[in-house]
């Protein structure tokens, strides 16, 4: 497989659907040409149990969570 341009700009609207979470909305904050960095549309609350759950799978833990 060759070289895949990046079609995404700075201000783009974006869903982001994670294996065993679900769809997060969000914008695309900064673009190069084989990265981008996106800011996700969730509440302090769903923020912080993303965040225990990205760092329960890290460490290869068991966290029940309900996002949203």
């Amino acid at each position: 497989m060759g070289k895949v341009e990046n079609p995404f700009q700075k201000d783009d609207v974006v869903e982001v659907k994670i294996d065993d979470i679900g769809s997060l909305k969000g914008s695309v904050v900064r673009s190069t040409s084989d990265a981008i960095a996106i800011k996700l549309d969730i509440d302090p609350k769903g923020e912080e149990e993303l965040i225990a759950l990205i760092m329960a799978a890290f460490n290869d833990l068991f966290y029940d969570y309900c996002l949203f």
